[in-house]
């Protein structure tokens, strides 16, 4: 996938979403700007000295980088398990099922909502693919579709993305001695991605977005064109005929039997993690994904390139990462941050305290759309709010989550580098992405004051 084809798809918005676009710069700009703001600012207002600010940056930077690099990893492996032959071959199998484009958004909605709580690379990915292929099979048997309607519905797992099992801050905040542990202790998922509220909230959106997708489909349809029938970009490519086996080396990394042994180390070494007291984490969860995405491919050196291929369309991220963890540093050690956890703490209430945090969330996600680097700038000041407040940490957390998620629905930089090899435009896929957007919302704001 070249730039060229993503900036193009950035020249096919219209309307409102390219009024935002305008509006709202590349998040690396955002970034800069933010930097500077902060780092003039932060003196005057903790009456911290120029020097001391600065090496608050650098710090900052130091103290997150493992955190950057995992946050990274969690999307690499994720995209490296919906690549593998194993999970291509489901997909092809799944595409036959729909025999109608409004079942078929029904149907890519549901199944990339599921995926997505279990994994949110494998649910965004392996739900463009499986939309792809899907739309290839009802052209083939005569049908005509709405391309861009099945493409959106193949990427409705954005809004479990963050309360999944893949959620980065819950996967985080369960790890013990984790950067936020002076103001909350470990908090296992049990309370937070497997609580009963975020499970009855999950399964509303699994059941309630499938329906609007549904409903959202136009009486009639439209052919595939040749472009969007050839569009290529995020399988696994061929490894072709590679000829006979002439070295031990060659022969080692051909072996099956190697993934194999290694499949099942991985199986047993997780066997006596949590039998031994250990809890699902961000570390153990990492560790589960990348043995898997090894173990279930045919070779030992077919899961570098695959790897490597995720890492093309991290282009934006990594950057990003980095430099919001210098930035958290600006904030949280000038002691800036303990003012706005303060004033949080002012406009809410225990009840209200996770809409404060909802709302939050969204508006920082539309600005920087990578929830890693958004907690690492306010989560420190957003838990110390709550306890502020006494509002449920939990709730905290997964309203952070939501709203997180809830903005990736409005603001769509970071589908670009998908929609760029699905051959539809922006302007094509924003409107259904605005309605799932509201049914979204309704249902997360409603967890928010009833279930908790």
């Amino acid at each position: 996938m070249s730039n060229g084809n993503v900036e193009l798809k950035k020249e096919g918005a219209v309307g409102w979403q390219e009024k935002l676009g305008l509006v709202f710069p590349n998040p690396a700009t955002i970034l800069f700007i933010l930097t500077i703001i902060f780092v003039i600012i932060s003196g005057p207002l903790t009456g911290k000295s120029f020097p001391e600010i600065i090496q608050f940056w650098g710090k900052g930077f130091i103290s997150l980088y493992p955190f950057s690099m995992e946050i990274i990893l969690l999307f690499l492996t994720g995209y490296a398990l919906a690549i593998t032959p194993v999970f291509q071959k489901t997909i092809r199998s799944l595409a036959e099922k729909p025999q109608s484009s409004p079942q078929a958004a029904l149907y890519l909605a549901a199944v990339s909502i599921f995926l997505s709580w279990f994994n949110w690379g494998l649910g965004i990915i392996g739900g463009i693919l499986l939309a792809r292929e899907t739309a290839r099979e009802l052209h083939a048997k005569g049908k005509t579709v709405n391309y861009s309607l099945l493409i959106t519905s193949g990427c409705a797992g954005l809004v479990v993305w963050e309360t999944g099992l893949s959620g980065v801050v819950p996967l985080y905040l369960a790890e013990k001695g984790h950067f936020f542990s002076k103001i909350i202790q470990l908090l296992p998922l049990s309370q937070t991605v497997l609580s009963p509220a975020n499970i009855i909230t999950s399964l509303l959106l699994v059941i309630i977005i499938p329906i609007v997708c549904y409903l959202l489909h136009p009486k009639g349809g439209v052919p595939l064109t040749q472009e969007q029938l050839q569009a290529e970009g995020l399988e696994e490519g061929s490894r072709g005929d590679r000829g006979p086996v002439k070295v031990i080396a060659e022969r080692l990394e051909r072996s099956t039997t190697l993934n194999v042994i290694m499949g099942l180390v991985a199986l047993i070494a997780m066997i006596m993690v949590f039998s031994g007291g250990g809890n699902l984490n961000l570390k153990n969860y990492l560790f589960i994904a990348l043995l898997l995405g090894i173990s279930i491919r045919k070779e030992p050196m077919d899961y570098p390139p695959d790897f490597a291929k995720g890492t093309k369309l991290l282009w934006f991220v990594a950057p990003i990462l980095v430099m919001f963890a210098a930035l958290q540093g600006v904030i949280n050690l000038s002691g800036l941050g303990e003012g706005i956890g303060k004033w949080l703490a002012g406009i809410s209430s225990s009840g209200t305290y996770p809409v404060t945090t909802f709302i939050l969330a969204a508006i920082t996600n539309l600005l920087v759309p990578v929830t890693g680097a958004q907690w690492m700038v306010e989560g420190n000041f957003i838990l110390s709010g709550a306890k502020a407040v006494n509002a449920s940490i939990p709730a905290t957390v997964l309203a952070f989550g939501y709203g997180a998620a809830w903005a990736k629905l409005i603001q769509l930089f970071f589908l670009l580098p998908w929609l760029g090899v699905t051959e539809v435009r922006v302007k094509d896929v924003a409107k259904y992405f605005s309605i799932i957007a509201l049914a979204s919302l309704i249902i997360f704001l409603g967890s928010l004051l009833i279930f908790w």
